[in-house]
């Protein structure tokens, strides 16, 4: 009946297609899950109360020279000092054992 290899792989390959295509394969937990934009918005709230947080555990001179570089960063037009004052920020973060915040500068 079915002794010869090439029935018995074609009919491997047709279950193979009714598993595949008959049911379906993304699991629940994909489905649920919120859409990447509104994943990325809690990102970045995660990101502003961190910093939020971080700098009122600053002291007034760290908070000077954090205010200094963030006014630096708002007045610079050019492409490439806002590059380098996004470094300075990132380092001064780094500095202060703050990986998030450092990680989140030197992305930007």
């Amino acid at each position: 009946m079915v002794n010869h290899p090439g029935k018995i792989a074609l009919l491997f390959l047709a279950l193979g297609c009714i598993l595949y295509f008959g049911f379906e394969i993304v699991s629940n937990d994909i489905k649920t899950k919120s859409s990447p934009i509104s994943n990325k918005n809690k990102e970045t709230t995660d990101v502003e109360f961190s910093d939020l947080k971080a700098e009122n555990e600053l002291e007034a001179n760290q908070k000077a020279e954090l205010e200094q570089y963030k006014l630096e960063l708002k007045n610079s037009t050019e492409e490439s000092k806002k590059i380098e004052i996004l470094k300075k920020l990132s380092g001064f973060w780094y500095e202060r054992k703050n990986a998030l915040l450092s990680g989140n500068y030197a992305v930007k």
